[in-house]
């Protein structure tokens, strides 16, 4: 209801016809995602195409990315979006029994364009709210595959026979009709496109079985391609790792014994690490520093201390369990500190797991103002949000970099820790021969990750000081480790 009350308030059609699809007439925006808005490679929409805010303020396309980002289609994973009036969906396939949509006889189709093939999905009318309007059950109806679908492939979405809550045939638009029936218009809209109709559309469908003439809506879309989907976050691991192949350069900034209960030594640290937004904190205008030729490569913007926390159990210090890393993002709104959480604490020293946490930009505690002013002020600045995401994984990319797992590496490392007489003497404890994977003693793991080891050699601070002081480099994991050992025989 509210998505479609969204679309609904876009408004009148503009001069430009690339605007509406008058498939779906009476909102414009659906049906969603549609090739109808891709041309040459690339998404067009236009700002009268997308919904408004609650101030009728409309979404600026180039500036909030929609255009000219690097866009070559749509997301992989949905939803799909459209509208019938009143619709019945009792015979549609929904979560509960999703084989429906694979059915002969299934009103709804998902199909591979390329090969005919069958998209399990299901459907629902839109629950963001269960209030029901005087004149209908008006609601966006979301398709939802049960798969992810592909990169850069194009997939036909149809609909055939629908029946609406009165038991009524749901109609056909003027729009498809004409393309299904063959009826000639002078709407570039309708026309443009009749030839994809009549050589991809329906003569997949019908091989699918399905009759052009029992089809109350059908239409295209195009996921994008790989490098639209992962271009700049790839870019920027890449850049990231060849910038800190000699080591992550960090502080501790402070460590504590027995903080609360099961909990035997927590890590405060900060780790230096390649940056690439335009600003260093969160804000509306917090964007990727993109390379001008090419939208879909991130380019760096020089480094910044990044917050970690670590937490060791009580049952992975005194060996009760065998330690074994864990990465941890936090809820909405939250931060690295949320690992501390009873609920966590429990699951860490039950199953042994040594938690590693940062922030998760774009979503963290830092964000809640400048996210909520985007909110009320400017969706066309919601850009902010991915753009501060991507560079999150990358960090937690960074912290785990050190720790290595492919077979034949444990004794590797644990002997160049020893040549650095920061060894795990109990070792790394190695699986039975022919198993690929190695237990890690906690201890090592925790030396691992302060001071990412590369080689022979331990890299700590080497371009300047800390802000809070020179603590890092060797110095730092020493003094990290060495009151561990009274935890960590071992170490």
């Amino acid at each position: 209801e509210m998505m479609l009350l969204l679309w609904l308030c876009v408004g009148a059609v503009a001069a430009d016809w690339h605007t509406c699809d008058p498939l779906v007439p009476s909102v414009c925006g659906l049906p969603f995602p549609n090739n109808f808005w891709l041309s040459g490679g690339s998404l067009n929409f236009s700002s009268d195409t997308l919904p408004v805010d609650s101030t009728g303020q409309r979404i600026d396309v180039k500036a909030g990315g929609w255009v000219d980002g690097g866009l070559d289609g749509f997301g992989a994973s949905g939803p799909i979006q459209t509208y019938f009036p009143a619709l019945n969906t009792d015979n549609l396939p929904h979560w509960w029994n999703v084989e429906r949509s694979m059915e002969d006889d299934c009103p709804s189709l998902l199909l591979n364009a390329a090969t005919g093939e069958r998209v399990p999905h299901w459907v629902e009318l839109d629950h963001a709210s269960d209030h029901k309007y005087p004149d209908g059950y008006e609601r966006t109806l979301l398709v939802w595959p049960a798969v992810r679908l592909e990169d850069a492939t194009t997939y036909i979405v149809a609909f055939r026979q629908l029946s609406n809550t009165q038991g009524q045939p749901v109609p056909t638009t003027s729009a498809f009709a004409a393309l299904r029936d063959g009826h000639i218009t002078s709407d570039p809209a309708i026309e443009s496109r009749r030839s994809l109709y009549t050589t991809t559309i329906f003569p997949t469908l019908a091989k699918a079985g399905v009759a052009s003439a029992t089809l109350t809506l059908a239409w295209d879309f195009t996921v994008m391609s790989t490098t639209a989907q992962t271009g700049r976050m790839m870019s920027m691991r890449e850049d990231a790792f060849a910038r800190t192949s000699g080591g992550i350069d960090y502080v501790v900034v402070k460590k504590t014994d027995k903080p609360q209960r099961n909990v035997a030594r927590r890590i405060d640290g900060e780790m230096r690490a390649p940056w690439y937004l335009n600003q260093g904190e969160a804000g509306q205008g917090a964007r990727l520093v993109l390379d001008p030729t090419n939208p879909n490569r991130a380019v760096n913007n020089g480094e910044k201390w990044i917050p970690f926390v670590v937490m060791i159990p009580e049952a992975v210090a005194n060996g009760s369990v065998v330690g074994h890393p864990m990465s941890y993002g936090h809820g909405l709104f939250g931060d690295r500190t949320e690992i501390f959480e009873d609920f966590l604490v429990e699951e860490a020293n039950t199953y042994g797991y040594v938690v590693f946490a940062t922030d998760w930009l774009g979503m963290c505690k830092e964000d809640e103002v400048a996210l909520a002013l985007m909110i009320s002020e400017s969706l066309t600045n919601f850009a902010m949000v991915p753009d501060r995401l991507v560079p999150f994984f990358l960090f937690f990319l960074l912290c785990f970099s050190g720790v290595q797992f492919a077979p034949g590496n444990a004794q590797r490392l644990a002997d160049d820790a020893a040549r650095q007489q920061r060894c795990v003497c109990g070792g790394p404890r190695h699986a039975a021969p022919g198993n690929p994977h190695h237990q890690f003693h906690p201890a090592f793991l925790l030396w691992k990750f302060i001071g990412r080891h590369h080689g022979n050699s331990l890299h700590g601070p080497q371009h300047g000081r800390h802000p809070r002081g020179d603590c890092g480099g060797r110095r730092s994991v020493l003094a990290a480790i060495a009151p561990v050992q009274r935890l960590y025989p071992s170490v």
